[in-house]
């Protein structure tokens, strides 16, 4: 109850909604993003596999980051790498902007992957350290779950999704001026 009182919770709480609804929005939607720009459907595939390894090697350099940054200044970094995935992807027409897209997703991944762990008790402490992260998860499947519709309700009316991932990158800048603005640690 002490945490629903800070503005803290709010502002994490809203950037992790943002992050899990657009990074689902990304991993659901990406292959038929790509192949609609004219990539390759085994192309755009491999960019899973690319995003991995991305990912794998740029999760120790994240958890580093955490420890020597500001914690608001990482969670930032990840909200505006997230907007950078949103808007990289539609720009994926071919393979070399595939891979490059693909390097960008998997450090998205990667600071998302690190941060769950570490913003609530950062933020809030130990001591209710459950309850905290249970509400937290519970808003990142709400966002995941949501996520991917925006996407398919463009596919469905205009047979694209461009402009509508590019309008969705908005999303997670806004979340990162408040991070930087409002956030205290």
């Amino acid at each position: 109850s002490e945490a629903l009182q800070t503005i803290s919770f709010y502002i994490v709480s809203l950037g992790w909604f943002a992050i899990a609804m657009l990074v689902t929005t990304l991993h659901f939607w990406q292959v038929t993003v790509m192949v609609k720009q004219g990539v390759d459907a085994d192309t755009a595939a491999r960019a899973f596999t690319i995003s991995a390894i991305a990912m794998a090697v740029a999760m120790p350099m994240v958890g580093r980051m955490f420890d020597r940054f500001r914690t608001r200044y990482v969670f930032a970094t990840d909200l505006l790498v997230t907007a950078v995935s949103l808007i990289g992807v539609t720009f994926a027409t071919d393979a070399v902007s595939t891979v490059a897209y693909a390097i960008v997703f998997g450090i998205n991944n990667a600071f998302s992957m690190t941060m769950f762990g570490y913003l609530w008790p950062r933020y809030f402490g130990r001591k209710h350290l459950g309850s905290i992260q249970g509400t937290g998860q519970m808003i990142g499947v709400v966002g995941a779950s949501l996520g991917p519709l925006p996407v398919g309700w463009a596919f469905d009316a205009v047979d694209d999704a461009t402009w509508t991932l590019r309008l969705l990158a908005l999303l997670p800048l806004a979340c990162a001026l408040l991070a930087v603005l409002f956030l205290r640690a």
